[in-house]
């Protein structure tokens, strides 16, 4: 068999512990694996490379000869370093190897801006005069959802669409369909619309081969911005004149250096090298090696002249070694060179099977519930463009179809009540509504262990303080009681 790891750059240092692991292990039996992505920053191949070989290639001993003594002396392997691209890295016996896929004669060139959040609607405007599709990227569901209620008031509900993790997983399956038919490769039944703006989040950057004319964005880490990038003039097609050559705009908080939750979920030091490093124009594939490494070799010194670089850097390299560390204390042992070890008493541990799968993600635990709608009369339904908003028997067991049905009406809950604080009140509430009024779908294989969250005619619903509302247009919405009576 053969394994293939995808988007290797998407895994952050904490998951990268147990890839390490995987690879080591997979490496040991022989097994061969791929490992893909186009924007992979030059440590991360390195380590892959070790993990699966079983070895570090760690600074080599030197000898001084006035001191005769021995010292450690950096001695990089040349293909760690190297910049080439597209590059194959590849593994023969115990040898490393590479190899430069020759590139096709087409190279994109993308003009690279800033606009500020406030003038957002100005630009769209003015980028999309003759028309053209626009693809509009945040880093967090609540600020897609307001941008594209913005959006919606200037450009109108038709011209507008939106992406995001938070929706019910038929509804974003058929929102992503949508976009492709619109956005997707020319020719078959694809039919590009005239103007259109998607507005979405990282659920954009990768695996969708759709394309758009112009884009907006958050600032974002490097590879994840070239990811988005990758979105741009993606296909060879006519476009409106105004937006024949790629731009691409990052939004710039007036206020601050970044966006808030940006640099919650990034960090300020890569956000601050991006920025740094970032041209005024991109010439893609070419210039995607150098920007990346640029961005993640620490040796690269930027001298970023900011008054807080330096503790950015040193709360960034903290989170780093203690993700690597918390992942350590979960991982198998490595793969053994002693021929003589047997696998009784392996996974002797004192950690349980539900310790081990909670510790996969570096990430709070997360809820997914199951939607329906509870009508005046009593009845618990289906969504009512799901199923055809059919009833859902309450006081039998479900049959095969039914059941099946309910088992994709999944969506996860927002992870202000999913936090370390909440979570145990948000599951004891739900847990008590299932078992008053839905007790007897647990008895269908699908539906066993399944939580479901009762939404009124309205489709509302209140956990805790916070009020939830379902919207087929913009997905999960929730807001704090207090905040919703001002």
């Amino acid at each position: 068999k053969v394994v293939i790891i995808d988007e290797c750059h998407a895994y952050d240092a904490y998951m990268s512990q147990y890839l390490n692991r995987a690879l080591n292990w997979l490496g040991a039996y022989g097994v061969p694996v791929i490992v893909l992505s186009a924007t992979l920053p030059a440590e991360k191949r390195k380590s892959v490379v070790e993990a699966y070989l079983g070895r570090d290639f760690l600074p080599k001993k030197q000898i001084d000869p006035l001191a005769d003594r021995p010292v450690m002396e950096e001695v990089t392997p040349y293909w760690v370093l190297n910049h080439e691209y597209p590059l194959i890295t590849y593994t023969d016996g115990t040898e490393i190897r590479q190899t430069t896929v020759p590139e096709d004669d087409e190279k994109k060139t993308v003009k690279m801006g800033q606009v500020l959040e406030d003038n957002l609607v100005t630009l769209l405007q003015e980028e999309l005069s003759e028309g053209g599709c626009a693809g509009v990227l945040v880093n967090t569901v609540k600020r897609a959802q307001e941008i594209s209620r913005t959006l919606r008031e200037v450009f109108g509900d038709d011209a507008i669409k939106l992406l995001h993790s938070r929706f019910l997983a038929p509804d974003r399956a058929r929102k992503e369909q949508e976009l492709l038919d619109e956005l997707g490769k020319p020719g078959g039944e694809t039919e590009r619309p005239p103007f259109r703006i998607v507005v979405g989040t990282q659920v954009l950057e990768q695996s969708l081969d759709i394309d758009f004319d112009v884009m907006v964005t958050d600032l974002c880490p490097m590879d994840l911005l070239l990811q988005r990038m990758g979105r741009l003039h993606r296909h060879n097609r006519s476009r409106p004149q105004k937006v024949s050559q790629a731009k691409c705009y990052t939004i710039e908080n007036a206020e601050q250096d970044f966006n808030p939750a940006s640099e919650k979920i990034y960090g300020g030091y890569l956000l601050m090298r991006t920025k740094a490093l970032l041209p005024s124009q991109v010439t893609m594939p070419k210039d995607i090696p150098a920007l990346v490494q640029g961005v993640y070799d620490d040796r690269n010194d930027l001298t970023v002249e900011h008054k807080d670089y330096q503790q950015h850097k040193d709360r960034w390299m903290h989170i780093l070694r203690d993700k690597e560390k918390r992942a350590r204390d979960f991982r198998i042992d490595p793969a053994w060179t002693d021929l003589k070890q047997t696998m009784i008493g392996w996974m002797d541990t004192d950690v349980t099977h539900h310790q081990s799968e909670a510790t996969v993600r570096d990430t709070d635990e997360s809820i997914e519930v199951l939607l329906v709608q509870q009508k005046i009369n009593g009845s618990i339904h289906f969504l009512p463009w799901a199923e055809d908003g059919r009833e859902i028997m309450l006081h039998q067991p479900l049959d095969h179809v039914t059941a099946k049905a309910l088992a994709r009406q999944r969506i996860r809950l927002p992870g202000i009540l999913c936090a370390p604080w909440s979570i145990d009140n948000t599951i004891r509430e739900l847990e008590e509504t299932n078992k008053n009024q839905l007790s007897l779908w647990q008895q269908s294989p699908w539906l066993k262990g399944e939580l479901a969250l009762i939404l009124d005619e309205s489709l509302k619903a209140q956990i805790g303080n916070y009020r939830i509302q379902y919207h087929q247009q913009e997905g999960m919405i929730y807001e704090k009681e207090e905040d919703a009576d001002v």
